[in-house]
């Protein structure tokens, strides 16, 4: 079925036995097909500009105007698990509380308990079935931005005057259609983590609340306080994501000239200088990664000892000011509602950069998109409008005649002109052979 991907099954059955074959492979439905979603992206980019102007469009607009109905309602499938996420820890501090026999639990019976466990499978199946069915509807819609980018990126290209095409360069057309339509797609599937993240977070810290009192408002301080941390992070990794891109671009442009002009390189031997300007070009993309990874790994670090100041400081807190004593209900609930932050506190900052990230490819495009193309003409114009014809250059008049095919000489009239038809050569190069 398609809730439990069982179609699939018989595709990897065949897999095992063969080689899979063309005729294996399900068709691809015309929902997925890149004609069909590079023209809802135009037709899109061409209602963002009729509404905002040519200098106000946005190509995150045109995007969502395409995209946005598929990727919001995935979101409900993402809604369903981050609830169901927050089941076992509330029946975990009801189990252990039976097990340990608080007054809290004593009307629970054992068949109660044990409905308790199997409410925890039964959650957990939910859950992964919520959110297997989010992540393919999130990863198919990547693939539909990432085809529907690399076409409409190819046309306007095409469209393109010579003078902006020339602006632009080989180089970062390329960049447009591979790099940034594959960085835009690879996050697709992860956007809805913004707000699932903060939700989460919510809903862990009310419940430990409930368990712990005021000292779980000490996670929740430490996160407040490392807000402006992330957000100074995220803007530090846009800069190097804007150096990275910018050098690789640079390569990429100085490779396409050079494979564009690799016959005229060979003839003059320019081999030394070009290999080292591409050498150039490399080591300083290099150094920008390089930077880049190395701010990364410290962001890394600090965003995942994150977790572990919030559980530190919460503890510590309700050991100094509670007058309750940690019992076995209370540990196990607050550590595995403490294990479930765990991955919104790291995912959180990856998704603010994320999103800065991709501001910058949006911008990229939109740039792009909105270069001024050429004028289009109807097959069935008027003669009267069509563009006039210029005169030729003297060069192409010359390479013109230089491919003209040699004159036919007419056959030899009388004796004589024969005679001297066959004295002087009958060719072009007549008098060239004789004045030899």
């Amino acid at each position: 079925s398609l809730l439990t991907f069982s179609w699939v099954g018989s595709l990897l059955a065949a897999g095992r036995r063969r080689p899979l074959e063309a005729e294996d492979v399900p068709a691809l439905s015309q929902e997925d097909s890149a004609a069909h979603n590079a023209g809802l992206l135009h037709a899109a980019w061409e209602g963002e500009v009729a509404r905002r102007g040519g200098l106000d469009a946005s190509f995150f607009g045109a995007a969502h105007g395409a995209f946005g109905r598929y990727f919001w309602a995935s979101a409900g499938y993402k809604l369903v698990n981050d609830v169901f996420i927050f089941v076992n820890p509330a029946l975990i501090n009801v189990i252990v509380g039976y097990i340990n026999g608080d007054a809290s639990q004593a009307g629970l019976s054992r068949g109660g308990a044990f409905g308790c466990a199997a409410a925890m499978f039964l959650a957990a199946g939910v859950q992964s079935l919520a959110l297997g069915q989010y992540f393919f509807r999130g990863f198919r819609l990547g693939l539909r931005v990432r085809a529907a980018i690399g076409q409409v990126v190819y046309d306007k290209a095409l469209r393109m005057t010579a003078e902006q095409r020339a602006c632009f360069g080989v180089g970062p057309i390329v960049s447009y259609m591979q790099i940034d339509a594959a960085k835009i797609a690879d996050a697709v599937p992860y956007l809805h983590g913004i707000w699932s993240c903060l939700l989460q977070l919510g809903i862990a810290t009310s419940m430990l609340y409930s368990v712990l009192g005021p000292a779980a408002f000490a996670g929740l301080g430490i996160m407040v306080a490392m807000l402006p941390l992330n957000v100074w992070v995220g803007k530090k990794q846009a800069v190097f994501t804007k150096r990275i891109m910018r050098a690789r671009d640079g390569r990429v442009s100085l490779i396409s000239e050079v494979l564009q002009g690799v016959r005229m390189l060979k003839l003059f031997a320019w081999e030394p200088p070009t290999l080292a300007e591409v050498r150039a070009k490399r080591a300083v993309e290099l150094s920008a990664l390089t930077r880049g990874a190395l701010f990364g790994t410290v962001s890394t670090f600090l965003w995942g000892a994150a977790p572990i100041f919030v559980t530190v400081a919460t503890f510590a807190l309700f050991a100094a000011v509670s007058p309750d004593p940690l019992t076995a209900p209370k540990a196990f609930t607050s550590l595995t509602l403490f294990t479930l932050m765990r991955f919104p506190l790291n995912s959180l900052p990856n998704q603010i950069t994320r999103v800065i990230d991709l501001s910058v490819s949006f911008r990229r495009l939109t740039k792009f998109l909105s270069a001024e193309e050429l004028a289009p003409l109807p097959l069935d114009a008027p003669l009267e409008q069509l563009p006039a014809l210029r005169p030729p250059s003297a060069a192409a008049a010359a390479l013109r005649l230089s491919a003209a095919p040699p004159p036919v000489r007419a056959a030899p009239s009388s004796p004589l002109e024969e005679a001297h038809t066959a004295l002087l050569g009958g060719g072009g190069g007549g008098g060239a052979d004789t004045g030899s």
